[in-house]
Parts: C-alpha cells; sequence; structure tokens
C-alpha cells in the first residue's frame, strides 16, 4: 500500500533500515502457534527477499504478498481478493488496515 511504502521510505531515509513483515492466513482448525510458525516462517523469506517485503504464508506456499501494493481505497483491485462470499482473508484485512491510517 502506499502507507506502507511511505513507511519503507521514511524509515530507510530516517533510520537506515529495511522493514520486512510476514503473514500468515488462518486455516481451519488450526492452533495459534502453527499460524503464528507459518507467518514467522513468511518473516524469514521476506527478510532473505533482500529489501523491504512483505511475505504470506497462505497454508500451502510462502510468497509475496501482493495486497502491499493495493491502496485500500482501491475497491476495483479488491473484487478480485475477495472469497466467493465476498470477504477477504485476515492477512488481506489487515493489510488494508494498515493501509488506511
Amino acid at each position: 500500500s502506499v502507507f506502507c511504502q511511505q513507511i519503507l521510505r521514511a524509515a530507510e531515509s530516517e533510520l537506515q533500515c529495511v522493514v520486512s513483515g510476514g503473514v500468515a492466513d488462518s486455516q481451519p482448525g488450526e492452533s495459534s502457534e502453527k499460524m503464528l510458525g507459518r507467518a514467522d516462517s513468511a518473516l524469514y523469506s521476506a527478510r532473505a527477499s533482500a529489501g523491504a517485503r512483505l511475505y504470506q504464508h497462505n497454508g500451502q506456499a510462502i510468497r509475496p504478498f501482493a495486497a502491499e501494493m493495493v491502496v485500500a481505497s482501491d475497491e476495483p483491485s479488491r473484487k478480485g481478493r475477495e472469497s466467493s462470499d465476498g470477504v477477504l482473508s485476515q492477512s488481506e484485512q489487515a493489510a488494508e488496515s494498515l493501509a488506511a491510517l
């Protein structure tokens, strides 16, 4: 999101650091410990990618998190990321919440 990109630019210019993150979607019947472990794995992948990145573990694979490039007010792009019942995943909701700040 634009907000995340602004934070990354400010942090890099002011603090000389790189910010990376990892998120995980909760899976049915999964313990919070397992979900946090998957988020941790995504974080390590983000850190290994050499740069400010956000990675997602969707329960099957770790990949760059596409929602980091979506502006929260960009409703047409949101449509393609909704599930069949029109609900965004928890990690995408979190990304949109950060973008709205």
